[in-house]
């Protein structure tokens, strides 16, 4: 089940602005339920865990030939593709995930999100 962790993740404030923790955790919404996201701008590619596939409703896992690598060059397997209703901070948008046992977290967005979600990471 995809539900957020206690890592300092926390809500949206008045203005929308979606406060990431020290380790760029966020909480959204993915088909309805509540998840927590990392947010990885080392990453091509948004992954979610087979898990989490699995609990989001009215979603369909397609094949795809997609071949990825990890940052070491390891095999990353892909299992298929979802279209995923994704909600922050008020905003809904469908995002195509990857579907993955082999991440580790249960929402990893990588840049593909960035170039849907319009967003400003502001660092201190």
């Amino acid at each position: 089940m995809c539900e957020p962790d206690d890592n300092g993740v926390r809500e949206p404030d008045a203005n929308g602005t979606v406060p990431l923790s020290d380790d760029f955790r966020f909480s959204a919404q993915l088909a309805g339920v509540e998840c927590s996201c990392l947010l990885d701008t080392g990453s091509t590619i948004s992954v979610i865990h087979k898990s989490v596939c699995d609990s989001l409703p009215h979603v369909k896992l397609y094949p795809t030939s997609t071949k990825a690598r990890t940052v070491s060059q390891g095999d990353f397997p892909i299992l298929g593709r979802v279209n995923v209703p994704f909600k922050i901070a008020g905003q809904e948008h469908v995002i195509s995930f990857y579907v993955s046992e082999s991440v580790d977290v249960p929402c990893l967005l990588g840049l593909d999100f960035l170039h849907v979600v319009p967003c400003v990471i502001d660092l201190p």
